[in-house]
C-alpha cells in the first residue's frame, strides 16, 4: 500500500491527474495516462494501463467506457491476489 501511495505522491506532484479509485488496501486511477494502479494487500501491487495504438507511448485520456473496463479488471485481479 505504500508503494502506491507514494507513486500516487510522484504522480500528482508530476501533474499528472489522480483520483481514488476505492479498490483493495490502496488505489488510484491516473485519468491523463488511462491507467489504474491498485495494491490488493500490503504485499502485492500491480497497475494496468489501456493503451490503443493511436495513443501516445505514454498513454491518452481515460475515458467513461476504458474507465469500468480497467476498474472491473482491476478489482478481478485483486480477489485473486495473494492473501498474505
Amino acid at each position: 500500500a505504500d508503494v502506491v501511495e507514494g507513486q500516487r505522491a510522484i504522480d500528482a506532484q508530476g501533474g499528472l491527474t489522480v483520483v481514488d479509485a476505492n479498490i483493495g488496501k490502496s488505489s488510484y486511477l491516473d485519468t491523463d495516462r488511462s491507467a489504474i494502479t491498485v495494491a490488493p494487500s500490503t504485499h502485492f501491487a500491480f497497475t494496468l494501463q489501456w493503451l490503443p495504438s493511436s495513443a501516445p507511448p505514454q498513454g491518452g485520456p481515460l475515458d467513461t467506457s476504458t474507465k469500468k473496463q480497467l476498474v472491473a479488471l482491476a478489482k478481478n485481479i485483486t480477489t485473486r491476489a495473494p492473501k498474505r
